[in-house]
């Protein structure tokens, strides 16, 4: 089985990743182990058992993903900018900037595993909007807002869908029924303006 096939049929895919872990075939997702976070918004533990976990969520919704395989793939390289970016800033442990950072790694990974052009820029727009949707419901954006993000993403469906498989696959976090529903509420709205 190869790394498509696992992200794209199996339940779990970290299940997959855990068996090449540390043996160099996926340097960038090696470099996540031992990247601490801020325990109280991430007890899980560093940016891999993150990254693990917020890949078997997004195995759930998967289904729901107008691009399974990019979205997939988008939860596999959300957060590797957060290898160079990780800093403790006023006592807290920090990743500033790591979307933007998470590009060249992301574009590395996407080579090894073997994608076309498509894929790989799907994957770049999620990985840098990735934080978005969350921190708009948290700051009750108006729905200009949510228009400069839905305009700015390659598929505002599935940046909605990694929004959920980053914030809830959290011990702690897992409801995520309000964020969901202003996120598809905010959707919905963006579509039937679209439509006009």
């Amino acid at each position: 089985m190869d790394v498509i096939q696992a992200l794209l049929t199996l339940d779990k895919p970290s299940e997959y990743f855990e068996k090449y872990k540390n043996t160099g075939t996926f340097p960038q997702l090696d470099a996540l182990i031992g990247i601490e976070q801020e325990p109280r918004f991430h007890p899980e533990g560093d940016v891999w058992n993150h990254t693990m976990q917020v890949v078997d969520k997004a195995a759930i919704l998967r289904d729901k993903a107008e691009n399974p395989l990019g979205f997939m793939l988008s939860a596999l390289c959300h957060d590797l900018g957060k290898v160079t970016t990780t800093a403790v800033i006023d006592g807290r442990i920090r990743a500033l900037g790591h979307e933007e950072q998470g590009i060249a790694p992301a574009k590395k990974l996407l080579g090894i595993i073997g994608v076309d052009t498509q894929t790989v820029d799907y994957v770049i727009n999620m990985t840098l909007l990735h934080m978005r949707p969350n921190m708009l419901v948290s700051q009750k954006s108006g729905d200009k807002a949510y228009k400069r993000l839905f305009d700015k993403s390659v598929c505002p469906n599935d940046l909605i869908l990694i929004a959920e498989a980053d914030h809830a696959s959290r011990p702690g976090f897992e409801d995520y029924t309000e964020a969901r529903i202003v996120l598809n509420e905010k959707l919905k709205m963006y579509n039937e303006k679209a439509r006009d």
